[in-house]
């Protein structure tokens, strides 16, 4: 992949490789179908499936307590408090789901703010720098 988007050789470590977000998305996404289907064709039984779901909950609660969820990651885990699980509800989790809910809704107030002011200002163009520790899908405009 690195060599696909003209990156050097020399720099094409897995430190050093930087992928476009959107072929990030791409390669990610795909990655979660393969596992997915490698998990289906492996799990026969339902405590095996049982156990596979248990493993994805407990692995989306601690990027969620270590604020690494993706966009994606977050709506997965979002899905689940719905149903009864493991770890996906309860006073424990509540603080950092309410960090990524307020966090989105800052996005899109920071979003709507500027597209506001680049109709005002009839703007073409802006940049809006932010920091990273929140999906970034929930800054499209």
């Amino acid at each position: 992949m690195c060599r696909s988007q003209i990156i050097p050789r020399s720099m094409a470590t897995s430190a050093t490789c930087f992928l476009p977000r959107p072929l990030m998305r791409q390669t990610f996404s795909a990655l979660r179908e393969t596992e997915a289907k490698q998990y289906a064709s492996l799990a026969t039984s339902n405590p095996e499936k049982e156990l596979i779901a248990q493993l994805k909950q407990l692995r989306l609660a601690r990027k969620l307590l270590d604020f690494e969820l993706t966009s994606d990651e977050w709506t997965e885990y979002s899905a689940m408090q719905d149903e009864p699980s493991l770890v996906a509800s309860g006073r424990l989790m509540s603080p950092f789901a309410t960090f990524y809910r307020e966090a989105i809704a800052r996005n899109a107030s920071m979003s709507a703010n500027l597209l506001r002011q680049m109709d005002e200002r009839e703007a073409k163009t802006a940049v809006l720098v932010t920091g990273d520790s929140i999906p970034p899908d929930s800054m499209r405009c």
